[in-house]
């Protein structure tokens, strides 16, 4: 069985337990070229659908560290998807922006993160590429790799701000300015 067979390339809701678990390492070895290229594409395309600067594999119920990278004009790179990323350096020079996330639509929030990173993963064929990222693709990495580690980026603001930006949504949600309304316990 191919372990696309039953992913439609849709968005998993946003209290699934795969978005706050660990991901599984892709096994080169378990699967077929074809397979990873077949995912890659379809987190670039399911990204590109709906307007996201990446998209991780576990955003749409598949429990692999893979995710795509699609802002390519921000990122002045081709779109691409990276499979087993590890981060090996940050630099302790940080950068603040206002970051939103394909599983919590309408949420905008200001995250610090290291503003260079030296990474290593594996393109779909399996090759090894390291190498030191800045700026905005280093955002989206970090932001992707969160989601293979299990970490929400409403885990990296304190809990004040995170309050005030869902009070926000909430009041924006009633005005009628969003579809998005906040269910379920997302109570920080």
């Amino acid at each position: 069985m191919n372990i696309l067979d039953n992913v439609k390339g849709e968005l998993i809701p946003w209290d699934d337990p795969l978005l706050t678990s660990e991901q599984d390492d892709w096994k080169f070895e378990e699967y077929p070229m074809e397979e990873a290229a077949k995912l890659g594409l379809l987190l670039i395309e399911t990204s590109r659908k709906l307007n996201g600067a990446g998209l991780s594999a576990n955003q749409i119920g598949l429990p692999y560290k893979v995710f795509a990278l699609t802002a390519e004009e921000q990122m002045d790179l081709p779109a691409m998807a990276i499979f087993n990323p590890e981060i090996l350096e940050s630099s302790e020079d940080k950068t603040s922006m206002t970051e939103g996330c394909l599983s919590r639509p309408n949420l905008w929030l200001m995250v610090s993160r290291p503003r260079v990173i030296k990474v290593k993963y594996f393109t779909f064929k399996g090759e090894e590429i390291k190498t030191t990222l800045s700026g905005y693709v280093s955002r989206v990495f970090q932001h992707e790799y969160d989601h293979m580690i299990g970490i929400d980026f409403t885990q990296r603001v304190s809990r004040e701000k995170l309050k005030r930006a869902i009070k926000k949504l909430k009041k924006d949600a009633k005005r009628g300015r969003t579809t998005q309304v906040i269910r379920g316990n997302f109570n920080p």
